[in-house]
């Protein structure tokens, strides 16, 4: 595999010279590409803002694994207060994209579930291209899946600390 020096003489790692493999990190940024293209796709045709979208996009994965999403769970998930996430779902709900119900483990707090005709829409946005994702990582053995999941822990650690200040 080849690799390429990355010279990072400005910025926050001026300090650093970093030798990474060229195709993985080229891959990488093209995936994030991707999928920001492939968002705002799914946006549009669901007719969502930003927010409301990112919203319904983590619903629907939460319920993809038989997971039910609270309201909390939003506000920490989007970074948005208390009263930001109660407004979104009030929008949600009023749209028709979003239902709450009382959290059964928490008396105070509130879970949301996708509207049947929401979960339809996002179901047809999406077509097969998760069943394509799940394939090609089904094909991986199981030493290399958990390589690759070691990998994507490590980015998304990385990625959770950025931008932080101390």
């Amino acid at each position: 595999m080849s690799t390429t020096t990355t010279d990072l003489t400005s910025g926050p790692f001026s300090d650093r010279v970093v030798t990474v493999p060229a195709r993985i990190v080229t891959e990488l940024f093209r995936l994030q590409d991707a999928e920001a293209l492939y968002d705002c796709r799914l946006r549009d045709i669901l007719g969502l803002r930003s927010t409301d979208y990112a919203a319904v996009r983590y619903v629907a994965r939460e319920e993809s694994f038989g997971r039910t999403p609270r309201s909390k769970d939003l506000t920490q998930v989007l970074g948005i207060t208390n009263a930001a996430t109660t407004n979104l779902v009030d929008r949600l709900v009023a749209a028709g994209h979003l239902t709450r119900h009382p959290d059964p483990d928490d008396g105070r707090g509130r879970t949301v579930r996708l509207t049947p005709t929401t979960r339809d829409a996002f179901d047809t946005a999406t077509g097969d291209t998760w069943a394509e994702v799940r394939h090609a990582l089904s094909a991986l053995s199981e030493r290399d899946q958990n390589k690759i999941a070691d990998l994507f822990d490590t980015i998304s650690t990385a990625l959770d600390r950025g931008g932080l200040t101390s």
